[in-house]
């Protein structure tokens, strides 16, 4: 069977798809759920029976499609009543979220790019007979004359 069939792999989507949401209906879970877990089970990285590749430019177009559906069945139902309500808690949600991701952020990509400060604190002591910190001892070594890196 040929996987990289842009129509089969539509196909395939859209049979697992429906198949399930049913799934997660009859376990009373959310569909995102099961939608997720078997997305990933089918996908390039476990399976590999439904490859996104496959479906070339055409699949920038049915994202967006998928997330224009996903917009309008969120605004149909929308309750602009209840979010009057919930305007507090709304604006809190927004503003700490915001904040609590911003900081959450700039700690994991501090924490991710550990080479860039050894390189940079390597480079402004060659002479010195420690090069770096203990935290990037391992990226980072003692430099002496006629010895490599």
């Amino acid at each position: 069977m040929d996987f990289h069939n842009p129509n089969l792999a539509i196909g395939f989507a859209m049979a697992f798809g429906v198949i399930s949401m049913a799934i997660a209906e009859h376990l009373r879970m959310p569909g995102i759920v099961v939608l997720l877990t078997v997305g990933v089970l089918l996908g390039p990285d476990v399976a590999g029976i439904i490859r996104p590749e496959a479906l070339g430019p055409a699949l920038m177009t049915l994202v967006g499609f998928a997330v224009a559906v996903i917009l309008f069945d969120g605004g149909m139902n929308l309750h602009i009543g209840r979010i009057r309500r919930e305007q507090r808690s709304i604006r809190q949600l927004i503003t700490l979220g915001a904040l609590v991701t911003t900081v959450g952020g700039a700690l994991a990509w501090s924490s991710a790019t550990p080479g860039r400060r050894c390189s940079a604190s390597c480079s402004s002591s060659r002479s010195s007979s420690r090069c770096c910190s203990s935290a990037c001892s391992s990226s980072c070594r003692r430099r002496t004359p006629g010895r490599r890196r």
